[in-house]
């Protein structure tokens, strides 16, 4: 299905390129969940960032785009998109093309957990920082409980860090026990949208006894995985040492980002776009 753009983004030098990269995301998610469209997304990409925090309404922290299921609408931070590399830009697109295909295609209301993890597991979202993030808080006992992954913490903070990355490990957990895989997610999404055979399963999602059941469950493999590399693995090396790359990839990352608030600053003092 091809996308549709904002005159401004289709007269733009960057439209070509936006229109080409849309539309190979769009069908690249829909291919990873097996679901379509009901109709052409419309997507529009705004800048310079303080216009984007404006339609907005808020002040993200480094957000390049949001969905909007209820209005088939993708809304990109231009900046943030074009500085970006080809693979970051498809990840981007995918991840929220991902939350419109389920938006519009689960009925009901996905757990908020699950509708993030299945965008990441859509674009394929993984990084060596998510898995020390996990295993830090693991290893401290400071993971977030599930009933909290839908209120998370003020926006790029290192809660919101590890909340994207409990989600994806809980939404893999999941789909193994529904009888899919991050590999081949689409039989278990596309349950979820049946109107009919799905409606157990989304009746469970929506049952907080099952999310307890699902934590617990969760937390014990989560648990018995990392005693188990401990032991193998001289047990306190192995966590001084995943420690101590996480905090530098941490510091790595937050350097970078305060780098890129420093930059978008500069642009919001220079003049406006004409209307």
């Amino acid at each position: 299905m091809s996308v549709r753009l904002s005159d401004e983004d289709q007269r733009g030098p960057w439209g070509e390129l936006l229109a080409r990269e849309a539309a190979r995301s769009l069908s690249r998610a829909e291919e990873r969940l097996g679901l379509k469209l009901d109709a052409a997304p419309f997507v529009v990409s705004i800048a310079p960032v303080s216009a984007f925090y404006e339609a907005l309404g808020r002040r993200p922290h480094n957000l390049a785009a949001v969905a909007l299921p209820g209005q088939n609408r993708v809304i990109i931070n231009r900046t943030v998109y074009l500085r970006s590399t080809a693979p970051e830009r498809q990840s981007i697109l995918i991840h929220e093309f991902a939350h419109l295909l389920l938006g519009r295609g689960v009925p009901g209301v996905l757990p908020r957990w699950l509708d993030e993890g299945l965008a990441m597991v859509a674009a394929e979202e993984t990084s060596f920082v998510f898995h020390a993030r996990l295993v830090v808080a693991a290893t401290v006992g400071r993971l977030i409980p599930i009933a909290q992954l839908g209120h998370w913490a003020a926006p790029g903070g290192l809660d919101e860090e590890l909340a994207y990355a409990q989600s994806y490990a809980l939404t893999r957990f999941f789909l193994e026990r529904s009888g899919g895989s991050t590999e081949q997610p689409a039989p278990v999404v596309r349950r979820l949208a049946h109107p009919e055979q799905g409606r157990a399963l989304r009746e469970l999602l929506a049952d907080p006894g099952y999310h307890r059941a699902l934590e617990r469950a969760w937390k014990e493999s989560v648990q018995t995985f990392w005693t188990w590399v401990a032991a193998l693995s001289g047990g306190g090396a192995l966590w001084g040492f995943a420690t101590g790359l996480f905090l530098i990839a941490y510091w790595r990352k937050r350097r970078m980002a305060r780098r890129i608030e420093e930059r978008w600053g500069e642009e919001e003092q220079g003049p406006a776009p004409p209307a």
